[in-house]
């Protein structure tokens, strides 16, 4: 496939593309059509704060949108983003790093972020990719926003070393920040913002997420290393609808 040149623009100070990459298993022994397949909860909570703080998240969903290397390019020419934000898993982790290097090589300004599943529980596998700028651990809304504050600001308003739950490399050593605590008190989180994506699009079926962590052991599920043994509610009352 040829490469492309793209026409740089001045940086919007605001913009930040979250990306949900494809994943496979949702289409196996068609899945996808007898369950239904919904978009990420994980990205939308997120583009919900970060547009609540002032940001502008521009979200793109892979598994639904089968977009060529073209296209995503030129919602990246076009939306100019300081952050590309990529949710990762173990079996999509390669496709991600590609993704990472053409985006990286095409807007080397722009600042690449993992999260999700893989990078929060191998992340020193991955942020030693020169393509991978920082990597975001566990629970993201609080880590992701301060992170934006910290690029936007050129590390005025805060410094990288200051934010919880990342991992960024500093003169080609990577750091590896503490642990950000779970968020205790769910209810202080905004309602998801399902506008951003075109709902009619997806399965009839709405997802709901009323809680988080598990005090499980399960062997085969990584929930408990991902959002932590004490389980938080959300309380039913403050979910609407409609």
């Amino acid at each position: 496939m040829k490469d492309y040149e793209y026409t740089k623009l001045n940086t919007k100070a605001n913009n930040i593309v979250l990306i949900n990459l494809p994943s496979m298993t949702y289409k196996i022994d068609g899945m996808e059509k007898e369950f239904g397949y919904n978009p990420s909860f994980a990205l939308i909570s997120l583009g919900t704060w970060l547009e609540l703080n002032g940001y502008h998240p521009i979200l793109i969903d892979l598994c639904c949108e089968h977009l060529s290397k073209e296209e995503i390019f030129g919602i990246l020419e076009n939306e100019n983003p300081i952050i590309v934000g990529l949710s990762v898993h173990t079996e999509n982790i390669e496709l991600a790093l590609n993704m990472a290097k053409l985006i990286k090589l095409s807007f080397p300004s722009v600042k690449i972020v993992f999260g999700g599943a893989h990078p929060s529980l191998v992340p020193e596998d991955i942020i030693t990719s020169e393509y991978v700028d920082f990597i975001i651990r566990k629970e993201g809304e609080s880590s992701f926003l301060e992170l934006a504050e910290a690029i936007v600001s050129n590390e005025n308003t805060i410094s990288f070393d200051k934010i919880p739950g990342i991992l960024f490399k500093k003169s080609d050593t990577v750091i590896k920040n503490s642990l950000r605590p779970p968020i205790t008190d769910l209810d202080l989180m905004p309602l998801p913002k399902r506008e951003f994506f075109d709902i009619n699009k997806y399965s009839f079926v709405v997802n709901i997420i009323t809680g988080r962590g598990c005090p499980g052991n399960c062997v085969y599920c990584a929930a408990k290393s991902l959002s932590g043994a004490e389980y938080r509610e959300l309380v039913l009352s403050s979910v609407e609808f409609r």
